[in-house]
C-alpha cells in the first residue's frame, strides 16, 4: 500500500468495524425483544387458561339462575 492511501483504507476499515458492531447490537436487541414478547405471550396464555374455569363457572351459575327463575318464578338463586 502507498502512504497516500493508508488514511482512506483505515477510515474504510473503521466504517466496516462500526457497521459490524452496530449489526451485533441490533441483533441482540431484536433477540431481547423476541424473548420479552414470548414471555408476555406465555404469561397471557397462562392467565387466560387459569381464568377459564372461573368464567365457565360464572356462565353456569347465570344459566342455572335463569332456569330456576323460569321454573319457579321469582328471583331465582341470586
Amino acid at each position: 500500500m502507498h502512504k497516500i492511501g493508508q488514511p482512506a483504507v483505515r477510515k474504510k476499515i473503521n466504517e466496516v468495524l462500526v457497521h459490524i458492531k452496530d449489526s451485533k447490537v441490533r441483533s441482540k436487541d431484536m433477540n431481547m425483544r423476541k424473548t420479552a414478547f414470548g414471555m408476555l405471550l406465555a404469561f397471557a396464555a397462562l392467565a387466560v387458561s387459569a381464568c377459564a374455569p372461573l368464567v365457565v363457572g360464572g356462565a353456569v351459575a347465570v344459566v342455572a339462575d335463569e332456569v330456576i327463575e323460569q321454573e319457579n318464578g321469582g328471583d331465582g338463586l341470586f
